[in-house]
């Protein structure tokens, strides 16, 4: 069983009575939330250490794959105790931007200027464009909360986003650009990403939906401070 649907209503699908910023139990309600929150802590901690103390490029590539076992475990143990939720699916998406900020911000004081553009230009992408994308899963009725199940509202969406070659290639260019190797290579990278994620980007939007995003949702809240209505405590008749 997955928590996919919140109480629905007319106002705000997703959240209904708790449309609230999560609480802090959220983050340690199942086994792949509490690896999420730890490798993230452990991740920004190693970067910390990394930029007071030293050395930078070791701590900075620790860090790295901290951030990166971490991914694949909480990933694993969310389908193997089908914990798969919507608010874990989410939390992890917005977790690997903090991470990767995390390590960038280490790498921007190793890199030399080139890669530093390069490394910019990447972080536009995948900090902001591929974030909502990511997210757009959340709009669809989908058998799993998760962007890997969006194969279920469009294939070609899918395969050249959450399968595990394009996430494979996603992530190529930051590890070239971490090396600070092949930087013709990086750059062709970075810049096919961004075309890939604008292109999908408008294509999912295309798609229609039944729902509301996670980040629609949670800046209705933000801007209103005000949980949407339950259908419970609308007016019967």
């Amino acid at each position: 069983m997955t928590d996919y649907h919140h109480d629905h209503d007319a106002t705000c699908p997703w959240c209904g009575d708790r449309a609230t910023f999560p609480r802090l139990g959220d983050f340690f309600s199942t086994k792949a939330n509490v690896v999420t929150t730890v490798r993230t802590v452990g991740c920004i901690g190693l970067a910390v250490l990394a930029l007071t103390v030293g050395p930078r490029a070791p701590l900075m590539w620790v860090s790295l794959l901290t951030y990166w076992v971490g991914d694949m475990l909480d990933g694993v143990l969310a389908r193997r105790y089908k914990q798969e939720t919507l608010f874990g699916a989410g939390f992890d998406i917005v977790c690997d931007r903090v991470c990767v900020v995390a390590v960038s911000t280490v790498a921007m004081f190793e890199l030399a200027p080139t890669y530093r553009g390069l490394l910019l230009l990447f972080l536009g992408s995948y900090c902001l464009i591929d974030l909502v994308l990511s997210l757009e899963f959340s709009r669809f009725e989908l058998s799993v909360a998760s962007p890997n199940n969006f194969y279920e509202a469009d294939r070609p969406l899918y395969t050249a986003n959450w399968h595990r070659i394009a996430k494979s290639l996603n992530n190529a260019p930051v590890i070239l650009i971490f090396a600070q190797q092949w930087w013709g290579l990086a750059l062709a990278g970075v810049l096919i990403s961004w075309s890939i994620k604008l292109v999908s980007m408008a294509k999912a939007r295309h798609l229609g939906g039944s729902y509301p995003s996670l980040i629609a949702c949670y800046l209705r809240f933000l801007l209103d401070r005000q949980p949407a209505p339950s259908r419970a405590s609308e007016p019967v008749g």
